[in-house]
C-alpha cells in the first residue's frame, strides 16, 4: 500500500470517528490500531451558535497556554544548573546512578584531599603555583566545613533548649533522651578528640 493510500485510508477511519483537535487546525490522528500517525489539514466543522459554543469559543481564544507543547521525555536530567544527556555523557543513566550514591561534592572533596596530600609530599609544593593553589583551596573548603559545623552545632543547642523550657512532656523526654546519647557520645570518642 502506498503511503497516499495509506494516508487516505487513515483519513476515511479518522472521518468514520470523532476527532478532537482546535477548529481549522491541522490534526494529529493517532490511529495506532492502523500503526499510523497522520497530520492533515480536515475540513472545519460547521459553526454552531449555541450561547455554549459562544461561550467556549470566547474562553479557548483567549490561549493563557500555548496552544502546542512538544517536549522530549526523560531526555537527560538536571542537577542543580548541570544538565546530563546523551550530548555530553556517554552514560548518564550511569552517572545518575552514581550520583546517588556519591554526590558530586563528596567525590570532588574526596579527589581534593588525595590531591593535596600528594601535593604536600612534593619537595617543592610552595613553590609551585598550582600546588599552592590546591593548598589554599583545600584550606578554604575546610573553613566552609568548619564554619558550618559551628553554624550546626549552635542550631543544635537552641533546639535542645526548646525542648528543654517546654511544657510538653514528649518534649521532656526527647530532650532527656537527646542529652544521654550526646553524653553517651562524648564518652565514647576517644581522649585525644577531647
Amino acid at each position: 500500500m502506498s503511503a497516499d493510500a495509506i494516508s487516505s485510508h487513515a483519513l476515511n477511519v479518522a472521518r468514520d470517528h470523532s476527532v478532537t483537535g482546535a477548529r481549522g487546525n491541522a490534526q494529529r490522528l493517532d490511529l495506532r490500531r492502523h500503526g499510523l500517525t497522520v497530520t492533515q489539514d480536515l475540513p472545519e466543522p460547521p459553526m454552531t451558535d449555541t450561547p455554549l459554543d459562544a461561550f467556549t469559543r470566547s474562553w479557548t481564544s483567549m490561549a493563557l497556554a500555548p496552544q502546542k507543547l512538544w517536549q522530549s521525555i526523560n531526555s537527560g536530567w538536571s542537577f542543580g544548573n548541570v544538565t546530563i544527556n546523551e550530548s555530553n555523557s556517554s552514560a548518564p543513566q550511569t552517572e545518575q546512578a552514581i550520583l546517588a550514591q556519591e554526590s558530586y561534592g563528596r567525590q570532588i572533596g574526596k579527589l581534593l584531599d588525595a590531591v593535596d596530600l600528594l601535593v604536600k609530599q612534593q619537595p617543592d609544593w610552595q613553590q609551585t603555583k598550582a600546588f599552592e593553589e590546591v593548598d589554599q583551596l583545600k584550606t578554604k573548603i575546610d573553613g566552609v566545613k568548619h564554619d558550618l559545623a559551628v553554624k550546626r552545632i549552635e542550631q543544635l543547642r537552641g533546639d535542645l533548649d526548646l525542648l528543654r523550657v517546654s511544657t510538653d512532656a514528649a518534649d521532656k523526654a526527647h530532650y532527656g533522651a537527646w542529652i544521654a546519647a550526646l553524653r553517651q557520645l562524648l564518652d565514647d570518642m576517644p581522649a585525644s578528640a577531647n
